[in-house]
């Protein structure tokens, strides 16, 4: 049961932030559109942040190949500790930055989004999960 948890969160985690991060790279005015955010002229920064945003993907994917794959012990608890970092401090960014009237209220969709997977991680991880295998 703990060993498919710790997949659907890493998929859904990981493979939501990857295929975003792509999206932005690739089609950054449609994937905004898509969330219901408004389009800056800037999109070469979109492009940038879907950059990071696919390699933060990316990461859970690493976790679970060497966690699983290779057995390397604590992997994807590493893994999942940074996430909830870098996820923790995006939340904090838009939030902050939506209240400051910086960013349009939709970007509040991205925070609760970041924040849910931050607080689930960091629930999980303060119970054993993932385990050690």
């Amino acid at each position: 049961m703990k060993t498919r948890l710790v997949f659907l969160v890493s998929i859904g985690a990981g493979g939501g932030d990857f295929v975003t991060g792509l999206l932005l790279l690739c089609r950054p005015a449609w994937t905004l559109r898509l969330l219901d955010i408004p389009i800056p002229s800037e999109l070469v920064w979109l492009q940038y942040i879907g950059v990071f945003v696919s390699c933060v993907g990316l990461c859970y994917g690493y976790g679970l190949w060497s966690e699983f794959w290779r057995r390397e012990k604590n992997t994807l608890r590493t893994v999942w500790a940074l996430t909830a970092l870098f996820r923790t401090a995006v939340c904090a960014f838009l939030c902050t930055n939506v209240l400051r009237g910086k960013l349009d209220p939709a970007w509040l969709t991205v925070a609760t989004v970041d924040g849910m997977w931050a607080a689930l991680q960091c629930w999980l991880l303060r119970r054993g999960v993932p385990a050690s295998l």
